[in-house]
């Protein structure tokens, strides 16, 4: 909501002051040209600047500000403007790198998640273009279950985990909270009234 004397916008839980939101998702991958030819190619992020690279030889500037070995070299950082976020990518050297993803349920393990309209069209697709289905579509279970609640993980040669959910007739969880979860369908809904003005532009009553 927004501050009346002010018109900043006022977070109404706690959190960080100020903070409007996440801005970016940023990682590490084993081949900066691998990794932009998935993110543009396939899934249809939109490649802006590349930086590097960038290394402090004799000091400690990484160490300090990454926390990663001092005589770390990041080769080239590269930035994307995906549909609700931006993601930052670095493909970077260093003494004592772990040079192997992540399986999903390690610690620091981590997948990106996306809402389709058709599950079973948008798997087809990134099977088509090279990832690997971990077990095809599937029902959603226990608070996510719903009628034609579906989700599959899949994941490309490099280690990359994406998912995939569809749940156009909400899940089961919705029954025992006032609010929702964040669904990028009723993101767009909001926009589309805000748009043609049926909707105020103050979206703190937006649940």
């Amino acid at each position: 909501m927004s501050d009346g004397a002010t018109g900043a916008y006022v977070s109404p839980h706690k959190g960080i002051p100020g903070c409007r939101g996440a801005e970016q998702l940023g990682f590490c991958v084993p081949d900066m040209e691998v990794a932009t030819d998935f993110f543009v190619n396939v899934l249809g992020f939109e490649q802006f600047y590349t930086m590097g690279p960038f290394a402090d030889p004799s000091g400690t500037w990484c160490a300090t500000h990454f926390n990663i070995d001092a005589r770390a070299v990041v080769k080239k950082l590269r930035l994307f403007r995906a549909f609700n976020i931006n993601l930052e990518l670095f493909e970077t050297t260093m003494p004592g790198q772990n040079e192997v993803w992540p399986a999903m349920q390690d610690v620091g393990g981590w997948h990106l998640g996306f809402y389709v309209d058709d599950i079973h069209i948008a798997h087809d697709y990134l099977v088509d273009s090279g990832m690997r289905s971990l077990g095809g579509p599937k029902d959603m279970m226990m608070d996510e279950s719903g009628d034609q609640a579906f989700f599959v993980h899949l994941m490309t040669e490099w280690g990359f985990y994406l998912e995939l959910v569809s749940y156009p007739n909400g899940r089961a969880y919705e029954s025992n909270f006032e609010r929702r979860l964040w669904n990028p369908t009723v993101a767009d809904l909001v926009a589309e009234k805000i748009l043609v003005g049926t909707l105020a532009a103050d979206p703190s009553g937006v649940q």
